[in-house]
């Protein structure tokens, strides 16, 4: 789940919900299309992912306090974009 907390002229703050609907503990990894050049990411580390068809696309992988996720459990990660 992705919610905007803030947003102005040229950019925005936006907060991700990663759950684990599984029922096996998992490190989890979000691709995501920020839309924008990455100013700050919190909770979670970032790499660019431009795969065909994917331009633009990150890859947002787990902290070191929040990469496993327990069956039911949940995170949240977030980043501000300039666009």
């Amino acid at each position: 789940t992705v919610r905007t907390t803030a947003e102005w002229d040229r950019g925005r703050c936006v907060e991700v919900r990663v759950e684990n609907t599984s029922s096996s503990p998992l490190s989890w990894e979000v691709h995501y299309k920020p839309g924008g050049d990455v100013a700050t990411v919190w909770n979670a580390g970032a790499e660019a992912q431009d795969h065909e068809g994917h331009e633009g696309h990150m890859a947002f992988v787990g902290a070191d306090w929040n990469e496993r996720l327990d069956p039911g459990r949940w995170t949240t990660f977030g980043m501000c974009v300039d666009t």
